[in-house]
């Protein structure tokens, strides 16, 4: 494939706010009001908007990307799966969805060198929402002799007649339901796909700079929401309205938390009353979300009071993402939770406990966990936000209703629930600081420091604005672009350096710089001649590369220590053993109870302490001011088994 489509079709997904773990935006909560709608809709036509095909004439080995795009961009399926057939042979073939984002699917398929040519015609798509499936043809949209060629050989044809090598075609339909197909090279693709976005309303108030993640700078974006409104009533108890209560401690968590430095805060609305007059209250508070995500909010809280219907419970619990999707942000719930039901329990509060709630339907994720049961969590989760549910006290209890009537204490709550958040990310009151906010980075962690400093150099990003993720494996093409950042990122021409690295990738510059003549930090598998990109870095090639930059700067590389006290010695393989002699020689390794690890994964902790102690020896013993050419060095071992788990 060639490398202009790869970024098309990123470009694409970016349109439409792909995140890297989705999850069903319908929940439990929100099924009955909404099924009839889903029900009587079931028929209707125009309910796609476009499909997106990569490669109409797909070489071997290659992937091939569709998109689907729906004609309602608020859709987001719980499942979707692409349906197509072989039109040599007949044989029907499902694939199911790679990427679920707010009106759009992404299915890829992976096609081998030694597959059979073969021509594929599209079908349709099968999706589910709030529980109910589709089965969408793409004849009856309109859209009609949409697929793709594999293969070379004379057997098969060219799709389509007018298709050229290097073109992408979009089906889509236009206002009048009409298909309409667009085919071109780079200079005309880049014009359609935008086009298609603006034909099916993907471009929303999302892509404005001042409101996107992009667009921040190292600082917590925080979105407070009261829930429920006087639409969308809650629930009652001793002359106490739910919906008044949530909103008067949403003001005083917003006029606490803003007392602190590198945070930035949101609230749904101004006023008590729905912000979406006439909604279902599913909609409205699926809305509430999107209207978060818009924001670029990392955390959403929706602030609630609770009802047992007995008055026999009293206290607070919060609710927090359970395990389905997405691990980290599960972890980062559960220290929310923790640290603002400890603030609510000074407050004298019984705490009930940090809880997760499953969906009682049988909707899984692919390691066979069940979806959230709470909306506002399981939406949150599909932006990419961590959300949570507050609920503060018993309506329906008395001593609880009796604290709650006294407006200093609901003034206390919002500021427990400010604290809490505050404590999670480690603010700071006063102005921004530019400190790093990752809620799995806290003092007294081995690795803090380095964090710290690889942060404030800009040299590792977190995964998230809130996440370093440091026991999270490190990619291959990952670390080059951290060696290429502390060069300062100097520019690379585009060549065919490697077959697995196209232009346009994030690491493309990065690669091509570290293996060039005069640099040679990375010279790739022999057998192959890949770099492996994806590949997760062992710990003998970061040293290597990590070696080999030290030459290329001139910095000092002869303080080297023998291998000879570390038990697996042995098993460093010859490529490494001098970056490894120098590695623990300069002590930027130090082992592991006696243990090198050469052929164990790297981790992000592990790469920003390496990095972090080079710089500090790089301090105590300058490079040489001329930089003169490094000879290449040996290879960096062979290509890893084909069924190696890979990242990136």
């Amino acid at each position: 494939m060639r490398y202009w489509k790869k970024s098309v079709l990123a470009a694409l997904l970016a349109i439409f706010v792909a995140v890297g773990n989705t999850a069903p935006v319908y929940a439990e909560d929100m099924k009955q009001m909404e099924a009839e709608e889903v029900a009587e809709s079931g028929n209707e036509k125009n309910l796609i908007g476009y499909v997106f095909v990569d490669e109409t004439e797909l070489a071997l080995p290659g992937t091939q990307n569709i998109v689907v795009g729906f004609a309602d961009e608020t859709i987001l399926p719980e499942t979707a799966v692409l349906q197509y057939h072989s039109a040599l042979t007949g044989e029907l073939y499902e694939s199911a969805a790679d990427e679920m984002v707010a009106g759009a699917v992404l299915f890829s398929e992976e096609y081998a060198e030694d597959a059979i040519d073969d021509e594929y015609v599209l079908d349709g798509v099968c999706y589910t929402v709030n529980g109910q499936e589709r089965r969408v043809l793409f004849t009856d949209e309109g859209i009609e002799k949409t697929g793709y060629t594999v293969g070379a050989s004379d057997s098969v044809q060219t799709y389509e007649e007018d298709a050229v090598e290097n073109t992408v075609s979009v089906y889509m339909l236009d206002k009048n339901g009409e298909m309409t197909v667009e085919s071109g090279d780079i200079e005309e693709v880049e014009e359609t796909m935008i086009e298609a976005a603006e034909q099916t309303g993907a471009l929303s108030e999302v892509q404005k700079p001042d409101m996107s993640r992009a667009a921040k700078e190292k600082r917590l974006v925080v979105y407070l929401c009261a829930g429920h409104d006087t639409t969308h009533i809650g629930t009652k108890g001793y002359g106490l309205r739910e919906e008044e209560l949530n909103f008067k401690v949403r003001q005083y968590c917003k006029e606490e938390l803003e007392k602190y430095g590198d945070v930035v805060v949101y609230t749904d609305r101004d006023f008590v009353e729905c912000k979406y007059p006439g909604s279902s209250s599913g909609y409205c508070l699926n809305q509430r979300v999107v209207d978060a995500a818009e924001t670029g909010a990392d955390i959403f809280v929706d602030l609630h009071f609770n009802n047992a219907g007995n008055g026999g419970h009293s206290g607070s619990e919060v609710y927090y993402p359970n395990i389905s999707y997405s691990e980290w942000i599960h972890m980062e719930g559960n220290v929310l939770a923790d640290q603002i039901l400890s603030q609510l329990n000074s407050l004298g509060l019984p705490n009930r406990g940090a809880k997760i709630r499953d969906c009682t339907t049988d909707y899984r994720d692919d390691a066979g966990n069940p979806a959230d049961y709470y909306t506002s969590i399981n939406a949150s989760k599909a932006h990419g936000m961590t959300g949570i549910i507050v609920e503060h006290a018993y309506l329906d209890h008395e001593a609880d209703a009796a604290k709650l009537k006294d407006e200093e204490f609901l003034k206390q709550l919002g500021i427990a629930d400010a604290r809490g958040i505050a404590a999670a990310y480690g603010l700071s009151e006063g102005e921004d600081t530019g400190k790093m906010l990752y809620w799995d980075v806290k003092p007294g962690d081995w690795y803090y420091d380095a964090a710290e400093y690889a942060f404030q150099n800009n040299i590792m990003t977190g995964l998230r604005t809130t996440q370093f993720g440091p026991s999270e494996k490190l990619a291959r093409a990952q670390f080059a672009t951290i060696l290429h950042r502390m060069q300062g990122t100097p520019e690379a021409e585009y060549t065919e350096r490697f077959p697995d690295v196209t232009m346009g990738q994030f690491y493309t510059a990065a690669v091509l710089w570290a293996s060039k003549e005069g640099v040679n930090i990375i010279t790739g598998y022999e057998d192959s001649g890949r770099f492996g990109p994806s590949d997760n870095i062992t710990r003998e090639q970061l040293v290597t590369m990590m070696y080999r930059y030290a030459r290329f700067v001139k910095a000092d590389t002869e303080a080297i220590s023998e291998l000879t006290g570390f038990a697996d010695a042995d098993k460093v393989n010859e490529f490494a053993v001098e970056a490894m002699k120098w590695a623990v020689g300069t002590g930027m390794i130090q082992g592991d109870n006696g243990l090198l690890n050469p052929g164990k994964n790297a981790n992000r902790a592990e790469c920003a302490a390496i990095i972090m102690r080079f710089m500090q020896y790089l301090e105590e013993h300058p490079a040489e001011p001329d930089e003169g050419e490094v000879p290449a060095e040996p290879d960096e071992g062979q290509t890893p088994a084909a069924d190696e788990e890979c990242i990136g």
